[in-house]
């Protein structure tokens, strides 16, 4: 009985030798050689500055480029130093045609320039051009339904607040003054009675500002719609004002400018490309007026 217990004691022990021989056998079958796994991207040679190819072509985006590219790479990274392995990039490229800004803006320009010492005398059409006409640095005394009768009544001027025009003579000098009344007066008064209102008012310019230069503005027409509404507002007579109005020039201190040689039609109506209501202009067109001022109705 104690035979049989070593027998199997003894059988137990090679069993158990004979599984670990096994095992040691499949595992060194199956483990792969370090050495022959391979790497992906696949292994290059390494470069100088003990960099492989394949870490130069990862320089690039980390896109792998085709091997036959890798070892042209791998000659460029051999020459770059070594404290970076990202190549230095120009400040400009050669062929640009990207356009480099000045760190200063541009200075803005002033088209109306020139009327930045004037001083404009109007009902609402004169409004409208102070509105729309990008004159930044003129002087405006004006509003809707003045007229030439009612010329020292106080109006709100940019800078003085609400005063009346001779207040606004004696305070500050101009250098240009433009009169461009018409429209409202023609509907009870006659061109020759506006006239004379005009007559009047040049000669209160002239005694508080001496130096300036007065432009005497021609009425703008009106629309051919317009006109067939209207009775005393017509073309007929605003030609009549008109006429009487260039009489007042002396060519001297005062001139005559008339702007519907720019906004008339080939009938001598107000284009109503021009204007919306018929008398007066688009926000658009006070900027053609303001620049005819300052192109054309020079003296």
């Amino acid at each position: 009985m104690k035979k049989d217990k070593y027998s199997i004691i003894s059988f137990i022990i090679l069993l158990t030798s004979f599984i670990a021989a096994a095992v040691f056998l499949i595992v060194s079958i199956v483990k792969p050689d370090r050495d022959s796994i391979e790497t992906y991207p696949p292994s290059a040679p390494v470069t100088e500055n003990g960099t492989s190819a394949n870490e130069s072509s990862m320089i690039f985006n980390d896109i792998s480029l085709p091997q036959e590219e890798t070892s042209s790479l791998a000659e460029e990274a051999s020459s770059a130093p070594e404290s970076s392995s990202v190549p230095e990039s120009s400040s400009k490229p050669e062929s640009s045609n990207v356009t480099y800004s000045s760190s200063e803006p541009e200075e803005e320009i002033n088209e109306t320039a020139y009327l930045d010492d004037a001083l404009f005398i109007g009902d609402s059409r004169t409004v409208g051009l102070s509105y729309y006409g990008g004159i930044k640095g003129g002087t405006f005394f004006a509003s809707e339904g003045l007229n030439i009768t009612r010329i020292n009544e106080s109006v709100s001027v940019k800078g003085f607040g609400k005063t009346t025009l001779t207040n606004l003579l004696q305070n500050k000098k101009f250098g240009k003054i433009y009169i461009m009344f018409g429209i409202n007066e023609l509907g009870w008064l006659s061109p020759q009675a506006i006239k004379e209102k005009y007559s009047a008012l040049i000669e209160d310019i002239r005694e508080l500002q001496p130096d300036s230069i007065i432009f005497v503005s021609a009425c703008i027409h009106i629309t051919k719609d317009r006109d067939a509404k209207e009775t005393g507002r017509k073309n007929s007579n605003i030609n009549k004002l008109n006429n009487e109005l260039s009489t007042l020039a002396d060519n001297n201190y005062v001139f005559y400018i008339n702007p519907n040689s720019i906004f008339d039609d080939k009938n001598g109506n107000l284009n109503s490309a021009y204007s919306g209501d018929g008398i007066h202009l688009y926000a658009k067109s006070y900027k053609d007026l303001s620049k005819w001022l300052c192109t054309d109705a020079l003296m």
